[in-house]
């Protein structure tokens, strides 16, 4: 059999499906096909999963996406280089409002392009004839080529089917078998009952539910399409020639002021830092910043140096408290000099391997943190300076965990509070799935066998755990490009004009995207303002950089294990470990 089920949604359609994309890839699997196709409406964020998902597997990835247009639905499937970067427009515009035909049919280029007939003017055509529908159809056909109309699974409308047969029969249209799918079974058609209900925050009564939009049996298809109508399907995936994986991301350029290469540039800003920060300095020092320049250059990451520099300058200079670093970048001699980094390496043996390393070909990874309530300032400096195109946040996936899922339920079906706590609360693990819970704690598993009521709040629980339930920010990470972001990632836009990136964190470095993780930390606002109050009290101003480490009678009240509110101190394990160490200097902390 030729079919391939292509108009498929995953959870990535925010509450419009009840598969995960794992889900998905198993059912193909499971029943034998060849290729798979996802078609999420209007996100591409599913295509790292399903990539990943499909690797060293017998299972070909098909990446396309449902796009609305001036009312009409079309699934575009991604045929080349061309046609993924055409999507990637698409997609943004379709974050901005609606798309209009004419953008549509100029980023149609290297698309294969199929027309939902369900959902557009194609089923209200039926009434006026095929001919009238031909008429509508020419201009789209004369600008796309081969347009293909959608045949979907709809049982219960046998005059619209055989409408578009007749239609296909007479003019020169591709009519492919194109079953909208968005559960696994028939019966649960409930599970995007329930996901609806969530989106509309509506309550439900029913708990049962058939539909049609179900991955279907083999038999099934055999006798309801035609055999030309399955081979359609190969025949679009046979013009398909696309590799996912490419570097489409390319390293921001610093733009220094002296018009220098940016090598050159960085190697006078290091060793002029150095001589401020350690004046006179030794052979040592200068073989070592000698050697970390060389790898850092080798490594193609001269300009990222400039630019985080750049950014902690400025927010230094607007009074942004700025964290003195943490994490492996404390070993570079380079960050050191150019005031990144607060630790002198050599002073305190640090590696710079750890953090850049040449037989290691891994991303440069600086931690900055700044006061939680300005750190959204350094966005907009980025932003000012090089570009909204250029900058861009990371989308986060918020998914349904097993509370979570417990606690829709519950609101969905207007359960009292009390039995939604009953039962979120006996939840012990909710790193692990319901169905693991009810193997692994006692508790749970008493309180689900004690009654049917329970058992069925659970099953209708599982149907939606694992799905995503809404799209956030990462909290640190920020994307810089040398180019316009629009044309290399799929990004969304909001209403303000900044953009994030539908590709999650994970997935960003194997398409040569770096991140700069920009972050928040709740310290040193309160830092901050103890040294507004002392200012006040005391009329003298303390630099944040001139703190005392080695304060005896701070040191003293840590190694009591008073340390609730101190940064990476205050979790029981490290009280633990203090109160066995008994610091007595800040080098011991």
């Amino acid at each position: 059999m030729s079919f391939i089920p292509l108009h498929i949604y995953s959870g990535y359609s925010f509450l419009r499906s009840g598969l995960s994309l794992k889900r998905i890839v198993s059912l193909g699997l499971k029943r034998g096909y060849s290729h798979i196709g996802l078609s999420d409406y209007q996100t591409m964020t599913g295509f790292p999963e399903l990539f990943h998902l499909t690797q060293n597997r017998q299972i070909v990835p098909v990446f396309g996406m449902d796009i609305q247009v001036e009312g009409n639905l079309f699934s575009c499937y991604v045929a080349s280089e061309q046609g993924y970067r055409n999507l990637i427009v698409l997609s943004h515009l379709a974050s901005k409002g609606s798309v209009s035909i004419e953008d549509f049919l100029s980023h149609a280029e290297g698309l294969e392009v199929v027309l939902v007939s369900e959902s557009s003017f194609v089923y209200s055509q039926q009434n006026e004839g095929i001919d009238a529908l031909a008429e509508r159809l020419q201009p789209l056909s004369k600008r796309i080529g081969n347009l293909r109309i959608g045949l979907p699974y709809l049982p219960r409308d046998p005059h619209f089917v055989a409408f578009l047969r007749s239609f296909c029969a007479k003019y020169p249209y591709t009519l492919i078998a194109f079953p909208h799918i968005l559960y696994q079974n028939e019966d649960d058609a409930i599970t995007l009952r329930i996901v609806e209900a969530i989106n509309a925050d509506e309550h439900l009564e029913e708990s049962e539910a058939r539909g049609d939009n179900y991955f279907l049996e083999q038999d099934t298809i055999a006798s309801y399409y035609r055999k030309d109508e399955m081979d359609a399907c190969g025949e679009l995936v046979s013009k398909l020639n696309f590799n996912f994986i490419l570097k489409r991301g390319s390293l921001l350029h610093f733009p220094n002021d002296e018009g220098i290469p940016s090598e050159e540039y960085l190697r006078k800003k290091a060793f002029e830092g150095l001589e401020k920060r350690n004046p006179g300095y030794s052979k040592e020092y200068q073989d070592r910043l000698e050697y970390e320049l060389s790898v850092i250059h080798q490594m193609g990451y001269d300009d990222y140096f400039l630019v985080v520099a750049d950014y902690i300058d400025h927010a230094r200079e607007v009074g942004i408290s700025v964290g003195p670093s943490r994490g492996s970048a404390a070993g570079s001699l380079v960050a050191y000099a150019l005031n990144i980094v607060f630790l002198d390496p050599l002073k305190y043996g640090l590696l710079f391997e750890r953090f850049l390393n040449p037989k290691r070909q891994s991303m440069p990874d600086i931690d900055v943190d700044f006061t939680d309530i300005r750190r959204d300032e350094i966005v907009t400096y980025l932003q000012q300076k090089y570009g909204k195109s250029r900058v861009s946040h990371i989308v986060t996936m918020q998914t349904l965990g097993a509370k979570g899922s417990i606690r829709d339920i519950g609101r969905v079906y207007n359960k009292p509070q009390h039995e939604i706590k009953l039962l979120a609360e006996s939840v012990e693990f909710d790193d692990m799935t319901l169905a693991q819970n009810y193997k692994s704690s006692a508790k749970f598993k008493e309180l689900v066998d004690s009654d049917p009521y329970y058992r069925q709040y659970v099953s209708l629980a599982s149907k939606i755990e694992g799905l995503p339930r809404q799209a956030g920010l990462h909290a640190a990470g920020v994307i810089l490009n040398d180019g316009p972001l629009e044309g290399a990632v799929p990004v969304s836009e909001n209403p303000d004009g900044t953009l994030v990136c539908q590709y999650e964190m994970s997935y960003l470095e194997e398409q040569g995207f770096l991140k700069m993780d920009l972050l928040s930390l709740r310290n040193l606002t309160i830092i901050e303002r103890c040294l507004d109050t002392i200012e006040r009290v005391y009329g003298k101003r303390i630099p944040y950089q001139s703190i005392p480490y080695e304060d005896e009678e701070s040191i003293k009240l840590i190694a009591s294990g008073k340390v609730m509110g101190l940064f990476q101190l205050e979790s029981p394990g490290m009280r633990r470990a203090i109160m066995e160490v008994g610091p007595t200097s800040f080098e011991d902390i």
